[in-house]
């Protein structure tokens, strides 16, 4: 099934699953299958960089689709991650707090580092 808004036609919902399955499930299955069929998750490094890995299969899918559907509008999403909505001090009030506790978690406790 597909959309027509603005008469263009876009992938539906249902392509993007399977697209999403497809890719995050093949990275898996790859990644099982070349690390020896491991039966945990606290095995070979390897298995965890492909979850990870299959983990971004929503976003590349979006982006596949988005770029099927019409160049613009990947261009436009693309655009979205790097649009700031708000000044420097918001972003720092928001990204510094999680070092400087660590910092100070870090001092408090005594850390030495080995040289």
């Amino acid at each position: 099934m597909t959309d027509t808004t603005a008469g263009r036609v876009r992938p539906g919902a249902m392509a993007f699953v399977l697209l999403t399955v497809s890719l995050s499930w093949s990275i898996w299955i790859a990644a099982w299958l070349a690390t020896g069929r491991p039966t945990t998750f606290h095995g070979p490094g390897a298995m965890m960089a492909a979850i990870y890995a299959g983990s971004f299969g929503p976003g590349v899918a979006a982006a596949i689709l988005s770029a099927i559907s019409c160049p613009s509008s990947l261009k436009e999403w693309l655009r979205g991650f790097i649009r700031f909505r708000c000044g420097w001090r918001a972003y720092a009030a928001a990204l510094l707090p999680f070092p400087i506790a660590l910092l100070l978690l870090t001092i408090a406790l005594g850390y030495a580092p080995r040289l």
